[in-house]
């Protein structure tokens, strides 16, 4: 059986410019242009899956007591108001608490209540590196709650949670 051909193109009816960008052989990053692209997808997804993603909460911080029983630290309690969004997930293992001017310091988040009051305060407890204990008795300070919920990628890509 005889297939059909595509009549061919005559080469000839072109310019010689043209001839010449038709009959040389590309260069290397335009031959490999797509193992390149490939290669570079691949680093983005690995650095992505190893990266730890860390969600921010803004809150402010109203302090009801100081202990100053450790020598290195404080352990505070807190009432916490989230002024955003308040997080999901109560696991405190990857917590950190950052409080914001005048005492510019971060912290661990030690527990914190999944109960609000009346005025949408939830009870906390954080440990700080050592401040005059004084200076924070029954201030209002603004800070922010970072939480490590996983990878990049699975905050990216959904369904990979």
């Amino acid at each position: 059986m005889d297939t059909p051909h595509k009549p061919q193109r005559d080469l000839s009816l072109r310019s010689p410019r043209t001839r010449a960008v038709l009959g040389q052989v590309p260069p290397i990053i335009v031959r490999m242009g797509t193992l390149c692209a490939l290669v570079a997808i691949a680093l983005l997804l690995g650095f992505s899956a190893r990266y730890p993603y860390q969600h921010s909460y803004p809150a402010e911080c109203f302090v009801l007591s100081v202990d100053s029983s450790a020598n290195d630290s404080l352990v505070l309690s807190v009432k916490v108001r989230f002024t955003d969004a308040r997080p999901k997930s109560y696991s405190w293992d990857c917590a950190a608490l950052a409080l914001s001017a005048p005492y510019c310091c971060k912290g661990a988040l030690l527990r914190l209540s999944p109960m609000r009051d009346s005025l949408a305060f939830q009870r906390a407890t954080v440990r700080i590196p050592y401040i005059v204990p004084s200076a924070l008795n029954g201030n209002l300070i603004d800070a922010s709650l970072g939480i490590r919920e996983g990878t990049l990628l699975q905050r990216v890509v959904p369904f990979l949670r």
